[in-house]
């Protein structure tokens, strides 16, 4: 699907800017399809929390990244981030990489970094500061850092190796293909979503993170996010 959405709205440029709380208002009046089509903006003004919450009822991932120390607003699909090669090339290199995974009714909420975060977390720069957005508050986070089960650092690891060991440990059978294991594929969405929290905290991958309820905490934890970028 790379590269064959259809780009809706403005050009990356300073006549087109939106406060972030404009933008997340203007896309929650747009009719389109988020696996065909797409919004980009120029954000202007602080990132705040109010504006992050308004985007987590949008029914499709949203992401913010950087160009030029300003942050760009992209509209992702139901299950991911920006399918756009700049996107991506955004992604992996500017200086903040941020994503919602959107509230969606009875759904099982997923508070952590999903297993796609985490295999994307492989291929970012050293520089990019990464963070999510979901039900219960904000995360900043990197990708694995240690192994639990032999207490010991992993940053040498790739990411998807990582994960592997970590689950084959534990009799799960994460990517598939492995008999005798039991299919992660096959658990129930509340045991997914609590082994991906589980796989976060257990290999240090959270840095920080608040909930809603608590301003101080969301402020201290934006200002990490988004601090080295202009507003």
């Amino acid at each position: 699907m790379e590269e064959s959405r259809v780009k809706l709205g403005y050009d990356l440029s300073n006549r087109y800017v939106y406060s972030l709380k404009d933008a997340a208002q203007h896309l929650r009046g747009m009719d389109f399809n988020p696996e065909r089509e797409y919004f980009e903006f120029l954000l202007k003004g602080k990132i705040t929390s109010e504006g992050i919450k308004l985007l987590l009822s949008l029914p499709y991932e949203i992401a913010m990244t950087e160009a030029n120390m300003k942050i760009v607003l992209s509209t992702g699909i139901t299950s991911a981030t920006g399918l756009e090669r700049d996107y991506k090339y955004r992604r992996d290199n500017s200086r903040v990489s941020f994503h919602t995974h959107p509230v969606k009714g009875r759904e099982v909420p997923v508070i952590a970094p999903s297993f796609s975060d985490v295999y994307v977390s492989e291929f970012v720069s050293d520089k990019t500061i990464l963070g999510l957005a979901h039900e219960n508050g904000i995360i900043a986070y990197k990708r694995p850092a240690f192994d639990p089960d032999t207490n010991t650092f992993c940053e040498d690891k790739e990411a998807r190796d990582v994960m592997l060991i970590y689950f084959e440990n534990r009799g799960i059978d994460i990517f598939g293909g492995q008999e005798g294991l039991k299919q992660y594929w096959d658990l129930s969405d509340a045991e997914k979503v609590k082994l991906q929290r589980q796989f976060a905290e257990e290999t240090q991958m959270i840095i920080d993170e608040a909930s809603w309820e608590d301003q101080r905490s969301l402020e201290r934890v934006l200002s990490y996010i988004f601090g080295s970028v202009s507003q």
